[in-house]
Parts: C-alpha cells; sequence; structure tokens
C-alpha cells in the first residue's frame, strides 16, 4: 500500500506546472535522482543478506 501511496505522491509532485515551464525539468530529475539515490542506501546496507537469502531459496 506505501508503494502506491509513494508513486501517487511523487507523480503529482512532478507533475506541478512549476516543472513544465522553461527549464524547470531538470529539478524533477534531480528530485528523482536525489530519491534514487536514497533508496539506494538500503539496498547496498542489507545485499549480503539479500543475496544470501536468494541463494538459499
Amino acid at each position: 500500500m506505501s508503494n502506491i501511496f509513494l508513486r501517487a505522491t511523487l507523480t503529482s509532485i512532478f507533475a506541478l506546472p512549476f516543472f513544465a515551464k522553461d527549464n524547470n525539468v531538470v529539478w524533477a530529475y534531480a528530485g528523482c535522482a536525489f530519491f534514487v539515490l536514497v533508496w539506494i542506501v538500503p539496498l547496498l546496507v542489507r545485499y549480503r543478506k539479500i543475496v544470501d537469502n536468494k541463494a538459499t531459496a
């Protein structure tokens, strides 16, 4: 459920008219890049555990 809420929220934010004017689309890309980097951190921290779980499954 949180995945759906997060997608809807991000879509709503990046659909604002601010990002459609002039060269402001760069800020939308920067915002998306920020969220990607934020979500990479937990994956890197738990990488070994994720790989070990896949190997035993």
